[in-house]
């Protein structure tokens, strides 16, 4: 998962229209708005992007995976200083419905590179402005921001879990296991 957190992809906007392209393609990796494949030979951290924008977007609550977003962030930031990719987390922060542990709550609100914006009720503006999209909830039915995320053009990365798997499969993106930080 954290290796994998930044599937590299540019935008570019012409004419206001967001369009998604290629970035990098080498023998052990490629990676584009609809598919990513990755080779147990490559080394993302050696690629990792000088900047580059993660969204995630669901309740801020255990279930939905938070945590080892946090961690996993938080580890490559640690692991990588100079590197200045962000993470914008879209959602509630819930107090009572599975709340995630204060140290949790405390890195959203201190962490430089973290930013949690709350509820939105257009996510357009976030998710046209990210350069990926995860989203690593335990369990879903019919994920609807993973599917907001495809319509908007962002590669796909996310929890190998029923309703994510389905996404995925159709229409590309990578899968990681579920509660795993690396």
């Amino acid at each position: 998962f954290l290796a994998l957190a930044y599937c590299f992809h540019s935008q570019t906007v012409t004419s206001n229209l967001l369009i998604s392209k290629v970035l990098i393609e080498t023998s052990c990796f490629f990676c584009s708005s609809t598919s990513a494949v990755i080779s147990k030979s490559f080394d993302p951290m050696k690629k990792l992007p000088p900047s580059t924008l993660t969204i995630e977007k669901g309740r801020v609550v255990n279930d939905k995976g938070i945590r080892e977003l946090i961690d996993a962030f938080t580890l490559l930031k640690s692991e990588y200083p100079t590197n200045e990719s962000y993470l914008v987390i879209i959602g509630p922060l819930r107090d009572n419905d599975d709340a995630i542990p204060a140290s949790y709550k405390e890195k959203l609100i201190s962490h430089p590179s973290i930013k949690s914006v709350g509820l939105q009720k257009d996510v357009r503006k976030y998710l046209m402005l990210g350069d990926t999209f995860v989203f690593p909830s335990y369990r879903e039915g019919l994920p609807g921001s993973l599917i907001q995320a495809a319509a908007m053009g962002l590669p796909l990365l996310a929890s190998r879990i029923i309703g994510n798997v389905e996404i995925i499969e159709n229409l590309g993106g990578y899968l990681f296991n579920s509660r795993d930080v690396k």
